[in-house]
């Protein structure tokens, strides 16, 4: 049996809609990627912040060196706070891991560890798939009831 043209079209049109939407997902993915990257960079470089706010504001080269040590002072007051935010939000997390440790399974307190490695960017991306019923590691058995 052959399939008849009007079938054929229909599932051209479809399959080419769906490599559309998936080149457009992938795409989006990479231009979302590559702008969070341009924006991390220009927060830890004054530099490339500096040569940036020029072109956007046409800035002649008489403001451009009138301004240039006042963004250096508050960019590096800046990167201190940001730096110190960090700081304290790591030992919190930490203090949260001991008080919760006396309360978890070995499994859970790895899990938890792993959880805020990941947060942090020292491991790898987040689990796929759905998550896991309560209490229970992604993968293998439930953890066994504590007293």
């Amino acid at each position: 049996m052959h399939m008849n043209t009007k079938i054929k079209a229909l599932l051209l049109i479809g399959l080419t809609l769906l490599i559309g939407f998936g080149a457009g997902f992938l795409a989006n993915g990479w231009y979302v990627r590559q702008r969070f990257e341009k924006a991390r960079t220009m927060a830890r470089n004054p530099d490339d912040f500096m040569a940036r706010l020029e072109r956007d504001l046409n800035l002649d080269a008489e403001t451009l060196e009138a301004i240039r040590p006042i963004f250096r002072t508050h960019h590096e007051r800046m990167r201190d706070l940001s730096d110190g935010f960090r700081q304290d939000v790591r030992e919190e997390m930490d203090q949260l891991r001991r008080e919760l440790a006396p309360h978890l399974t070995q499994d859970q307190i790895e899990l938890l560890n792993r959880r805020i490695l990941m947060r942090r960017g020292g491991g790898p991306g987040p689990h796929p798939g759905p998550r896991p019923p309560e209490g229970r590691p992604p993968h293998g058995p439930p953890p066994p009831s504590q007293p």
